[in-house]
């Protein structure tokens, strides 16, 4: 848990790392678009680690959005966790 002040700022932070991601990513699109089609080299990697990189941002962007605004996953029983049902 982090305190109040704590999680808007990282909320901030990631929000605006997200946002100029992609704000780079389409400013860009004919430079992505010469990269990212290219099939010598490591060039056929781009897609992937691009996709690795957005998803880490926009992943910390919701995860600390969602703590925001007070929503936290459900607490699972001992017996849940253990992949037994209680019927």
């Amino acid at each position: 848990m982090h305190s109040r002040k704590e999680l808007l700022g990282r909320l901030a932070v990631s929000g605006a790392t997200t946002l100029a991601l992609y704000v780079a990513l389409f400013a860009n699109e004919a430079e992505v678009m010469a990269s990212y089609t290219r099939t010598d080299g490591l060039y056929p990697l781009l897609p992937v680690v691009t996709a690795l990189v957005f998803s880490f941002a926009h992943g910390a962007f919701t995860g600390y959005f969602w703590e925001a605004l007070g929503v936290r996953p459900r607490a699972q029983s001992r017996a849940q966790a253990a992949g037994r049902t209680e019927d």
